[in-house]
């Protein structure tokens, strides 16, 4: 073969190995051999040394292996933090919804006790205020919620004051408990938010 042409094939190779860093990424096996190997044999055929443009590559393949190496750690303690911060969430949200239930329950037995039968009977509720409970729970309007009987509002309901009180107090139970929920939530996202933008450690060794 010509020697001139010999010489010119080889400094193509050399430039496009030199040139193409999208190879950098790609395969950094391939890329460690040419460094190794491919570009002194180059050097050698053309009369210079490639060396230098060797040793530059191999610094910065060793830069993106650190890099490489950093990132694995940053994400595997991300995740153990998450999962962490969502495994004691769900343990202190369940806690704590339990003592509600407890405490509500245990309030529920009290009821009778402050609400004796003998105050129903002197006490009745008038329809008027039955009407504006369910209307409130239902979310509809006053007109919407007749009295099924057609009493007026001023006439005594046969809903009884213990009765009443049972609902309220069963119906703030599940307002403490979807509060509960919201707080632990929110503070859930937090965590979460802080533990994926924390400092990135430095893995043990570059090469792992």
């Amino acid at each position: 073969m010509n020697p001139i042409a010999n010489a010119l094939g080889t400094i193509a190779v050399a430039l496009a190995l030199l040139g193409a860093p999208a190879m950098w990424w790609a395969d950094r096996h391939t890329l460690e051999f040419h460094l190794h190997w491919t570009v002194p044999v180059i050097g050698k055929s053309i009369g210079f040394d490639l060396r230098p443009f060797g040793e530059s590559l191999g610094d910065r393949l060793a830069d993106l292996k650190a890099a490489d190496a950093k990132a694995i750690v940053q994400v595997r303690t991300v995740t153990v933090t998450q999962t962490r911060i969502v495994h004691d969430a769900g343990q202190a949200e369940a806690a704590a919804q339990a003592q509600i239930r407890d405490q509500a329950a245990e309030l529920q037995k009290e009821i009778p006790l402050a609400l004796p039968p003998s105050t129903d009977r002197a006490y009745p509720l008038p329809v008027g205020l039955v009407r504006v409970f369910d209307a409130s729970i239902l979310g509809l309007p006053l007109s919407a919620v007749p009295d099924d009987a057609g009493r007026a509002d001023d006439a005594p309901s046969p809903v009884t004051d213990s009765e009443a009180a049972s609902v309220f107090a069963d119906n703030n139970k599940e307002c403490l408990v979807d509060r509960e929920r919201l707080v632990r939530l929110q503070d859930t996202w937090t965590a979460l938010a802080a533990a994926a933008n924390a400092p990135a450690k430095t893995p043990p060794t570059a090469d792992r």
